[in-house]
């Protein structure tokens, strides 16, 4: 068992020191990175309702939203589901939290299939490296089987995947904390539901989101090693 940690790790080093792997992970953080410069330049993140007023502020945006609809008509889909949604606030008597860190993280599990695409480039080259390195006989003369040489190449790309996933959500934590600050350990949001509008709680919303996108990346890696990639 030893051996196959030990080759499980080597895997793993031999990913890591390649440079287009860390290629992969500085477009993740340019992306990242973008993707915060953008959501701050064309959405309003502060924490406009914080005030008493902040009931007075949601029936105001409404009028406007309507206004706006009537004189460009391709943003009634958007508006339309908008003021749903700040009629939700009103009619429960829930005052909109601002935008923060915990949100930016919800938000960029859309990177995920971005994670998937990358861990498809490392799964397809693991085997083929070490043709093109001309280390694929020094692996096959030691004294471990064929299926254990394969096997430690799947695990170390499904770890290689979790690595990046949690990568994607640690960085988006502190570049969101950046750049929106920290709305509290779990602040909640209203978000529309396949039933309808919900109050729902972020934390809970990254762990399904991030939890579902790995149980997606996990079965991909299976067919891929069922067609032998591995």
């Amino acid at each position: 068992m030893s051996n196959f940690f030990k080759l499980v790790s080597n895997e793993l080093i031999k990913t890591y020191i390649q440079k287009s792997t860390w290629v992969m992970y500085i477009i993740l953080v340019g992306i990242i990175i973008g993707l915060a410069a953008l959501t701050m330049s064309f959405e309003e993140t502060g924490d406009k309702y914080d005030q008493d007023n902040w009931r007075e502020m949601l029936q105001q945006e409404n009028k406007d939203l309507q206004s706006e609809m009537k004189e460009e008509e391709f943003m009634e889909g958007m508006n339309t589901s908008l003021i749903a949604k700040n009629n939700y606030y009103l009619e429960n008597d829930i005052q909109p939290e601002g935008y923060g860190a915990l949100q930016f993280v919800m938000e960029n599990q859309l990177l995920l299939s971005l994670v998937s695409l990358l861990t498809i480039i490392v799964a397809a080259g693991i085997v083929a490296n070490e043709y093109r390195w001309g280390t694929i006989k020094l692996l096959l003369i030691r004294p471990i089987s064929r299926t254990k040489i394969l096997l430690s190449k799947y695990i170390s790309v499904l770890l290689f995947a979790f690595i990046t996933l949690l990568f994607v959500l640690l960085f988006s934590w502190v570049v969101g904390a950046i750049f929106f600050g920290v709305n509290g350990l779990n602040p909640h949001i209203v978000l529309e539901k396949s039933n309808g509008f919900a109050y729902v709680p972020v934390l809970g919303e990254i762990a399904s989101g991030y939890g579902y996108k790995l149980i997606n990346l996990f079965m991909m890696l299976h067919l891929l090693h069922d067609i032998n990639y591995f």
